[in-house]
């Protein structure tokens, strides 16, 4: 019985895995384009979108599982961590 639990977290943990994935190549493109256009470097935009993506899976209930629209958590989660929203007004993206 514990053999078929342990199988189970691991395919629950590798679906997990895979849903991060795809939902970070989806929009961690049009995020980081964002910060770019707020004015930070290339590097802190990689390190700011690594953190408004972790923020954001840590948030799953709330971002990704929520009926709302994902892009539109994100967004409301790089805002929180830019501590702006004159981003949202100057971008094409979204």
């Amino acid at each position: 019985m514990d053999l078929v639990k342990t199988i189970l977290n691991i395919k629950e943990k590798q679906h997990l895995q895979d849903s991060f994935s795809d939902f970070y190549d989806q929009y961690a493109p049009k995020i980081y384009g964002l910060i770019l256009k707020a004015g930070y470097s290339s590097k802190a935009s990689e390190e700011l979108l690594n953190t408004i993506f972790l923020d954001s899976w840590r948030e799953y209930e709330n971002t990704i599982s929520n009926k709302k629209h994902p892009l539109l958590a994100l967004l409301r989660i790089m805002c929180k961590r830019l501590g702006t929203k004159n981003i949202l007004r100057q971008s094409t993206l979204v």
